[in-house]
């Protein structure tokens, strides 16, 4: 009898918590959460002396406002989207005459929760600001940390004065190149510039060696720097060396009939990593399929080590680069593809653009790979090497045609227009976490460096609000820089900001822990005041110090 009633009683107390769960949820009373939760903080709680496991945020409910800043990049850089594309992984070195195929991984090894000890950055400040360039558009692309202190970098010019005045031939064919060294203190110690009469030159990275010797990868027009016979009227992937002072140039080509170009490079204790694209089939890429991203291991004299394709019918460009300790080397290859060797990446859209991010080891042998991919457009080109076996990866997507991200990007909250994402990924490919660096306008991320205790993250933003609230925006496209540390949270976040458009470049980080971001501007107010005379898209410098607990 007694275990009867209880029975009856426990009945109805569970049929009285469904009615009052069902009259909660009909009148909004099982919906009493903040409307937007704070974006930098992940949706369970990370303590960054222990581990660096983030869960990512699912849905964000918001109401976002009806106007968006515009979608293009308000520059006149040279862009390469990808237009050709392949379906297995093709690795090609230079003892073999035939290409091998790596086939992905199909089963799921179940792997511990990695965790990190200090220390974590905790403090970023501000330096200094200059100028740098002249009357006409002076373009930073790439930035290197000097071993001995202070930094290079390398761009794009049409100016004939200030920075430049002494240093153009009036004859040369625009853009022309220039590779700049700042000493520890922030000035300029020498710049070189490379141009030619018969055709632009443009230097899109730049990298130091072990020796301290630099080489900057770009491509050209130019006759004298043709690759071969092949390759002479067309565009030619090109390498500029140079001694530690800026002395002693030689060049080395990459090319055949059709355009080649090279994106990034980073320094291997060897010599050089690049990425790039080829549309050729014939001269130094004889046998290749078509439009390919390419992956190149040079050594220090310039002779190939080992060389990596990816082809598809609507091409891939390797975009972003970069080499931790151990020789293993983190590509990010934008494409449009999905047959080809691009076949063998599933979660591919073939939409618009994604991205497939791939690590090698120093023998240039496939080890994982990371898929971003929408229905849109997914770019992440910014790449570092985490110091652990991963890296970092920054980037932007936009829908289209939907109201909420899927493929790989599905649950992820967004905010409106164009928004900035941030992974990192452990030594086996797995998500750590994932940072939204949005707001509700576009935003970009350019470049990323690994710096002590964490991560410095460049890019520019047409948002004030959300991620942005603590700087906001002074007008059009603004400069930042956003000091992350290695679990993912902000430590603090700078403007480069006029009312005109700012765009932060690339950043190089040194050992004693400042950042030098370089960009471009057209302001003459804000953080420009007084300084961009010119007026112009004119390049500056901006330096920053960290610390660490």
């Amino acid at each position: 009898m007694c275990n009867t009633f209880i029975k009856i009683v426990c009945v109805i107390i569970l049929i009285l918590t469904f009615l009052i769960n069902a009259l909660g949820h009909l009148f909004g009373l099982g919906d009493l959460v903040p409307s937007r939760p704070c974006p930098f903080e992940p949706t369970s709680e990370v303590t960054e002396t222990t581990t660096e496991f983030v869960t990512e945020p699912v849905t964000e409910p918001a109401t976002e406002p009806a106007t968006t800043a515009p979608t293009t990049v308000p520059t006149t850089l040279p862009t390469t989207v990808p237009t050709t594309a392949p379906t297995t992984i093709t690795t090609t070195t230079t003892t073999a005459t035939t290409a091998t195929t790596t086939t992905r991984p199909t089963t799921t090894t179940t792997r511990p929760t990695t965790t990190e000890s200090g220390p974590f950055l905790t403090e970023a400040s501000e330096v200094s600001l200059k100028i740098f360039g002249g009357d006409g558009d002076d373009v930073f692309r790439g930035a290197a940390a000097l071993p001995t202190g202070g930094y290079v970098a390398c761009g794009t010019s049409t100016s004939s004065n200030g920075n430049f005045a002494s240093r153009v031939n009036s004859s040369w064919k625009l853009p022309f190149s220039f590779i700049v060294k700042y000493g520890k203190t922030g000035n300029v110690s020498w710049i070189k510039t490379i141009g030619s009469t018969s055709g632009g030159v443009t230097l899109e990275d730049i990298t130091v060696l072990s020796d301290g010797s630099i080489a900057a990868v770009g491509y050209t027009e130019a006759n004298e720097y043709a690759a071969n016979a092949d390759s002479k009227g067309s565009t030619d992937a090109l390498i500029i060396r140079l001694a530690a002072d800026g002395s002693s140039m030689t060049t080395q080509s990459f090319g055949g009939t059709g355009t080649d170009i090279f994106k990034c490079v980073e320094a291997t204790s060897t010599g050089i990593a690049i990425g790039g694209k080829t549309d050729s089939r014939d001269g130094d890429f004889d046998g290749l399929p078509g439009s390919s991203a390419i992956l190149m291991n040079l050594a220090s004299d310039g002779s190939v080590i080992w060389k990596r394709y990816l082809s598809g019918n609507k091409g891939g460009t390797f975009n972003g680069i970069s080499v931790d300790e151990s020789g293993n080397v983190f590509a990010a290859c934008v494409t449009a593809s999905v047959n080809g060797d691009f076949a063998a990446f599933e979660e591919l859209s073939g939409g618009y653009i994604d991205t497939v991010v791939i690590k090698y080891n120093n023998a240039g042998n496939y080890q994982w790979d990371f898929v971003i991919s929408t229905s849109g457009r997914d770019e992440f080109t910014a790449v570092a090497a985490d110091g652990k076996g991963g890296c970092v990866i920054g980037g932007n997507y936009e829908l289209i045609n939907t109201v909420s991200a899927d493929g790989t990007l599905d649950g992820i909250h967004n905010c409106g227009g164009i928004d900035a994402l941030v992974f990192r990924l452990d030594s086996h490919g797995d998500k750590v976490w994932t940072r939204i660096l949005s707001g509700f306008d576009d935003d970009f991320i350019t470049d990323i460096v690994k710096v002590g205790g964490g991560f410095a993250v460049t890019g520019y933003t047409a948002s004030s609000n959300r991620e942005f609230e603590g700087i906001g925006n002074s007008g059009g496209y603004d400069g930042f820089v956003c000091f992350m540390s290695k679990a993912g949270s902000t430590v603090k976040t700078f403007s480069q900001a006029g009312s005109a458009d700012d765009i932060a470049s690339c950043a190089a980080a040194s050992a004693d822990g400042e950042v030098l971001v370089l960009g471009r501007t057209k302001s003459s107010d804000g953080s420009f005041l007084n300084k961009n005379t010119y007026k112009q898209l004119t390049g500056y410098a901006s330096r920053y110090k960290t610390a660490c607990a």
